[in-house]
């Protein structure tokens, strides 16, 4: 289950090109480093949406969520808890 969620996120345009093409070759980077890349694109994300005046109430607040969620999951993996995916 874990490659076949990897791969879906590599097909995704949330990560570099690069990691893509290692998840792709089978090379899976490092759980860690596919956070803070995760966590830097939702945080893009979220800049850009409550920069842009014709964003809803509700477009903000799912992404406020999103780096929320983002934050939560980098602040677990400092702290040694690297979840597994099995």
């Amino acid at each position: 289950m874990k490659n076949e969620i990897l791969l879906q996120l590599a097909q995704s345009s949330l990560l570099p090109a690069d990691i893509c093409a290692e998840i792709r070759h089978g090379c899976t980077p490092p759980i860690s480093e596919i956070v803070m890349e995760l966590l830097r694109a939702v945080t893009d994300a979220y800049v850009m949406t409550n920069a842009d005046p014709t964003s809803t109430w509700h477009h903000r607040r799912d992404s406020r969520q999103s780096v929320g969620l983002a934050f939560l999951l980098a602040l677990a993996l400092e702290r040694g808890d690297e979840p597994t995916l099995s």
